[in-house]
């Protein structure tokens, strides 16, 4: 069963892709982080080395999910239409 060590390896994978400008695989490595953290009981948790937490693994999904829609031309706001006059 995966554990700390592989949470640890994963986002430290995150960031290394994301510093060689690869943000999908940064993306999946956070994705795989967050489910490994989601299957381990609250206790391995608190007993455990964990370098990120939860909370600090969905901001830096939400922040490379943003920077690469952005990057890919999608649009993730909503604009007003002006009307002619």
């Amino acid at each position: 069963m995966a554990g700390v060590t592989e949470i640890n390896a994963a986002v430290d994978a995150a960031i290394a892709a994301n510093e060689a400008g690869d943000r999908a695989t940064a993306i999946t490595k956070l994705e795989t982080a967050a489910m490994i953290l989601a299957g381990l009981p609250d206790q391995q948790q608190a007993d455990a080395e964990l370098k990120w937490d939860r909370a600090a693994i969905d901001r830096m999904l939400t922040y490379l999910r943003r920077l690469s829609g952005t990057s890919s031309g999608i649009q993730t706001t909503l604009l007003k239409p002006v009307l002619p006059s």
